[in-house]
């Protein structure tokens, strides 16, 4: 990845255990100009917009579980700018 602007973004829990809750601030994201969609465990963040406006969005993400604790999780951040580059996750 070698843009300042990125196309989009997803952020990603797994493997998912009941009770895991992975939040983003679709306020935030709004505000910024860049949708929100939630799919399962996975969150996509989408628009043409600035890498500082989907730092800020990104830094909104929240987990917490009331699942089993001993369980390990992993959460995979992947960013894509405008010329189709993939940030390593």
């Amino acid at each position: 990845m070698d843009d300042t602007r990125i196309a989009s973004a997803s952020i990603e829990l797994s493997p998912g255990v009941e009770g895991d809750v992975l939040t983003v601030s679709a306020s935030v994201a709004s505000s910024l100009g860049i949708g929100v969609t939630k799919s399962g465990s996975k969150w996509v963040l989408e628009g043409d917009n600035s890498l500082d406006n989907y730092i800020s969005v990104l830094e909104t993400t929240r987990y917490s579980s009331t699942g089993e604790a001993n369980s390990t999780r992993d959460v995979a951040i992947r960013v894509y700018d405008a010329q189709g580059g993939q940030s390593n996750a």
